[in-house]
């Protein structure tokens, strides 16, 4: 508001553009107190001041010890996100060598049963074998038999 008054060659000029956000009767309080004599000599003795600065203060209305006090709770809590992402990292790897585990056993599982329906096939096929060796065989006593009563 002091900004906006600044602008203005004076007192009366300032009066009769108020601010945006003020009403009248406010901004005739501002404009009284931004030319009484102990807001201007306060105001000239904070210019003398902040001229004397060797360091700027860049945090605004925060003081230095509250923005210290900030910066060591960003800390703590990039300190505590690095640590999830260590458990998070390490939990994962885990969970991969779990997963790669059981991809392993059921690899090994579906081929012992495509081993045990083969073996299964096979004594199907032995077994057929088998069965049709006796049924020749029995076709050709049966014959031999005919013949004989022929």
């Amino acid at each position: 508001m002091h900004a906006y008054f600044k602008k203005f060659p004076s007192k009366e000029a300032a009066l009769l553009k108020p601010h945006p956000d003020t009403t009248e009767e406010q901004w005739k309080e501002l404009c009284d107190l931004f030319t009484n004599e102990a807001f201007m000599k306060q105001s000239e003795q904070n210019k003398k001041n902040i001229s004397k600065l060797t360091v700027n203060h860049a945090a605004g209305s925060r003081s230095f010890q509250r923005t210290r006090a900030c910066m060591h709770q960003l800390a703590k809590a990039r300190d505590k996100i690095e640590a999830m992402r260590a458990t998070r990292e390490k939990y994962l790897q885990e969970f991969g060598k779990k997963q790669a585990k059981m991809e392993a056993t059921l690899r090994d599982h579906r081929e012992e049963q495509r081993v045990e329906q083969e073996r299964i096939q096979l004594e199907q096929e032995e077994c057929m074998k088998k069965e049709e060796e006796r049924m020749q065989m029995e076709h050709k006593e049966r014959m031999q038999k005919e013949q004989e009563r022929v």
